[in-house]
């Protein structure tokens, strides 16, 4: 065999091994895939049956099958948030410092698919709670993580500045914790692209009253 016949040889040989090679990723991709969204739901399951310890050991497993997902980053989070209401002040502050870094890096996955960051908008909303047995308010603020959550609002409100749904779902939000300059700002923003929105929607009419005061 001469030397122009092996090398031809050795080169779809070598191509065989990359399109070997490449399936077997693609399918072992596709599996933890699969079974990143099992140990999702099962996270979730343990959450609602209120097992923390075990809807923690299952998000971590989602998210180590399948980093790119926002929504396990989310669900993490949200463990972390509701773990927290159980802790003492230093406890509490370093599992809320992990919640904020989920939320982080569910944000940069997809920053600008609005469901995706409208879903994190709530646990941004705990975040700055102080208390989460406790109603939402003034009296009941989170001071270290309160300007990321009005930081993230602004964003959000930013991603899509004339979408009335958005400054709606916001607003309701600072009203609860009595952020009432940037409440003032979404209220005027309603009445600008909906003014409709303030006669008849439940949440913004209240918003309305206070704001109008």
């Amino acid at each position: 065999m001469n030397g122009k016949g092996m090398f031809k040889k050795t080169g779809v040989f070598i191509l065989l091994i990359l399109l070997i090679a490449g399936y077997i990723f693609s399918l072992i991709r596709m599996v933890n895939i699969y079974l990143a969204d099992i140990n999702y739901s099962k996270s979730k399951d343990m959450l609602e049956a209120g097992t923390i310890p075990d809807s923690i050991t299952y998000a971590n497993i989602s998210i180590e099958q399948n980093p790119d997902e926002p929504a396990y980053y989310r669900n993490r989070a949200k463990i972390l948030l509701i773990a927290s209401a159980y802790q003492e002040d230093k406890t509490r502050i370093d599992l809320k410092k992990h919640a904020l870094s989920d939320l982080i890096k569910a944000y940069s996955l997809n920053p600008k698919n609005l469901a995706t960051l409208r879903n994190s908008l709530p646990l941004y909303y705990f975040l700055a709670s102080k208390d989460l047995n406790l109603p939402g308010g003034k009296d009941n603020i989170d001071e270290i993580f309160l300007p990321f959550t009005v930081d993230y609002m602004d964003r959000l409100k930013k991603v899509s500045q004339t979408d009335a749904g958005i400054y709606s779902e916001v607003a309701k939000y600072e009203k609860r914790l009595g952020i009432t300059e940037e409440l003032n700002e979404s209220v005027n923003k309603i009445r600008e692209l909906r003014p409709d929105l303030l006669k008849w929607h439940e949440d913004l009419k209240e918003i309305q009253i206070q704001s109008d005061y």
